[in-house]
């Protein structure tokens, strides 16, 4: 706050790649994050060209924070969007089993047809790493236009 009190920027980043929202995002300060977030910071920084850098929602996600997911989502994050590596956020919480996370993206209208850089989607992901739990999840968002095709 002192910082945002004094005009300090809130959508800085580092020589890294690091922004402001990253590195409040990875200390795992749900109300540090908001007070970032409520001040205006992008919950969607660009990293310059040349680094490699997750975005505030895909780190939250590795961390399992789904109270920070829930707050990135709240204030826009580009939910299907993806990482440096080619993956979208709902492909990491399936990789990482994390059944709470895939629940509040798909719960916030994260695509099931996007398909990685592997070409998986988070159903064959979810077949191939035997995440019953998360098939069932999946599956239960499926519509018929997900199977018909053109």
């Amino acid at each position: 706050r002192l910082l945002i009190k004094y005009s300090s920027s809130v959508d800085s980043i580092d020589r890294s790649g690091y922004s402001t929202i990253l590195y409040v995002v990875d200390s795992h300060d749900n109300r540090a994050v908001r007070i970032l977030l409520e001040a205006g910071a992008d919950p969607n920084p660009k990293v310059p060209e040349g680094l490699f850098r997750s975005s505030p929602l895909k780190a939250a996600s590795f961390s399992g924070r789904a109270e920070i997911v829930k707050l990135l989502l709240h204030y826009r994050a580009e939910i299907n969007a993806c990482n440096p590596e080619g993956y979208p956020a709902l492909y990491i919480a399936v990789i990482t089993q994390n059944i709470d996370y895939t629940r509040i993206l798909l719960e916030s209208g994260a695509s099931l047809e996007d398909v990685a850089h592997n070409g998986r989607t988070p159903l064959t992901l979810a077949i191939i790493h035997n995440s019953h739990a998360i098939l069932e999840l999946l599956v239960e968002h499926v519509t018929t236009a997900h199977v018909e095709g053109p």
